[in-house]
């Protein structure tokens, strides 16, 4: 099991628990998320992102602030996910295989980012994007 997958499952059973030691589970017909990822609230906003070949679908502007980036790979080879701007330049430790997914929390100050996969030559595929960062 991979680092992400291993602390958003230590994540998620640390709220189950939580949630049901405060009397707060779900009611049987709410929906619940199956995809192992922490909700917004743990980390602030929490983006998704789907990495394919050859995009990365994303939204391309959010507030600054806390963020988790609940990243799953929807393609159908490795893919990896890197965040590059204002000192910052973070990408999970092993490449997402095929239908995995992972979470990256970071603090992002208001700038420019630049989004990408440094698997191969993915980047200079389609999977790069700028992403926006603006004061809260």
């Amino acid at each position: 099991m991979t680092r992400p997958v291993r602390t958003t499952l230590v994540i998620i059973a640390a709220l189950a628990v939580a949630l049901l030691a405060a009397g707060c589970a779900p009611d049987e017909d709410e929906a619940t998320t199956t995809t192992g990822t922490p909700s917004a609230s743990v980390a602030g906003e929490q983006i998704d992102v789907s990495l394919s070949e050859f995009s990365i679908d994303m939204p391309t502007s959010i507030s600054a602030g806390p963020v988790a980036f609940v990243v799953i790979n929807d393609g159908s080879v490795e893919h990896n996910f890197e965040v590059e701007g204002e000192g910052i330049e973070e990408e999970f430790d092993e490449n997402l295989a095929p239908g995995e997914s992972g979470t990256l929390e970071l603090e992002l100050e208001p700038g420019t980012y630049e989004i990408y996969c440094p698997v191969a030559n993915h980047a200079d595929e389609g999977m790069r994007l700028e992403f926006e960062v603006t004061e809260s």
